[in-house]
């Protein structure tokens, strides 16, 4: 009984390799280079090392994009938790960029608790926000 793909016929190996198993799919690759490039196991290996050393080559570069969306949606979640609970950014913002001032009873922003500092700047962030 097989315990590694290597040791599988090439008919079962491609059934699984057609399921998308990974490992059935490099060893395909595997025989391929080896029957192509007339080499040993071993040495297809070195190969296929060399191949994944190209492909990776830009893929810092390629996924750059992804990467830069996924630190600004999480600097973004930050920064609307920080501008509607953390007084002394919503404060500065409130009176600064919204125009809003804080309420008649408070006279400094340190006396609220951070769930009132987070109904005081919903109060007028929510028909910004639109919902």
């Amino acid at each position: 009984q097989p315990t590694h793909t290597c040791e599988l016929p090439h008919q079962s190996l491609a059934e699984l390799a057609m399921l998308g198993n990974h490992c059935a799919r490099r060893e395909r690759l595997l025989r391929e280079v080896m029957c192509v490039d007339g080499i040993s196991w071993g040495q297809a290996h070195d190969v296929l090392k060399k191949l994944d050393t190209f492909n990776e080559k830009f893929y810092w570069f390629e996924t750059m994009p992804y990467r830069i969306g996924i630190a600004a949606a999480f600097l973004g979640g930050v920064g609307s938790i920080l501008l509607v609970f953390w007084a002394p950014v919503a404060e500065w913002y409130g009176i600064n960029v919204a125009g809003e001032e804080l309420p008649e009873e408070v006279k400094s922003i340190s006396e609220m608790t951070t769930n009132q500092v987070g109904t005081w700047t919903w109060g007028w962030m929510e028909p910004m926000i639109g919902t």
